[in-house]
């Protein structure tokens, strides 16, 4: 049995330009914090592998905070990381990925092609690739199958699962039955998609990590699994300290400011003091009011 975890878009570095510049390199800084708490969960649960599908940052730049940040969480890594550079952090000129000095154990996948690298003392096969620009319209898994079947085949990629056309690899479910995988760690979706199947082959999105706007609601975070050549089992390992959230009040009938707030009051009895809220009023009050 092989136990991984599997995260993806992190945005590390990411702008966050609806907050003050205080504000911002705050949140910018609780994302490094994840980093650490990505390393010691990997460790106390003594994973074999570490999937890291993408979107890590949130452009082919980063800053040395981060970098230093990044390299050190890392390196504590017990276990081998595998990354998957996808549309934000490809590997242009001048990308971290290409010109900083790794740990030994972290291995980046440089060509648009399918490569792999087998675990030693294992017959795991980590199979991966990257985006070499910040577009990718062919997807490395059409028409493709793995070498050998025997083996447990897991794939890191940065794609966006769809009919077919897409400029951010499009991977069609087609393509993902006839691959030969076990399991496929995708990344570019911000939103969890709980284990789906094509076939006998198993892929979901874990989600961002931390939600940064009022499109990425809900607690975030990533997947822990365990896997066999005859059974895979996944679990949804939080991360995120609160979440946006989007709530609806129907204020139909209200009468008064007093029936208006206590509407609002109840809809928002479930949100604790770790949710930032967007409120939407909607609905038609009395004619006196």
């Amino acid at each position: 049995m092989i136990k991984f975890l599997h995260a993806a878009d992190l945005h590390l570095d990411a702008p966050f330009s609806a907050l003050s510049p205080e504000q911002a390199a705050a949140r910018r800084q609780e994302q490094r914090a994840l980093l650490t708490e990505l390393a010691e969960a990997a460790n106390a649960q003594d994973c074999d592998v570490v999937l890291l599908a993408g979107d890590l940052f949130d452009s082919s730049s980063a800053s040395e905070q981060t970098l230093l940040a990044l390299r050190r969480a890392l390196a504590s890594i017990h276990a081998p990381v595998f990354i998957s550079p996808g549309n934000h952090d490809c590997l242009l000129p001048g990308s971290a990925y290409l010109t900083e000095s790794w740990p030994e154990n972290v291995h980046i996948f440089t060509s648009d092609k399918l490569e792999y690298i087998d675990l030693p003392g294992t017959d795991v096969r980590v199979y991966g690739y990257a985006f070499v620009s910040d577009t990718m319209t062919d997807s490395p898994l059409t028409g493709f199958t793995v070498h050998d079947k025997d083996k447990i085949n897991i794939l890191a990629a940065h794609g966006d699962l769809c009919k077919g056309i897409s400029p951010y690899c499009p991977i069609l479910e087609s393509d993902i039955e006839k691959s030969g995988f076990d399991y496929v760690a995708l990344g570019h979706v911000h939103k969890a998609s709980g284990i789906k199947y094509a076939g006998k082959t198993a892929y979901a999105y874990p989600g961002c990590i931390e939600g940064r706007g009022f499109d990425e609601t809900g607690y975030k975070g990533v997947l822990a699994g365990e896997i066999t050549k005859e059974s895979l089992k996944l679990r949804p390992v939080r991360f995120s300290k609160g979440r946006y959230e989007v709530c609806t009040v129907d204020v139909t009938g209200a009468a008064s400011l007093a029936g208006v707030s206590g509407r609002i009051i109840e809809a928002c009895a479930e949100f604790g003091n770790d949710t930032i809220l967007r409120l939407v009023l909607e609905g038609v009050t009395t004619p006196e009011f």
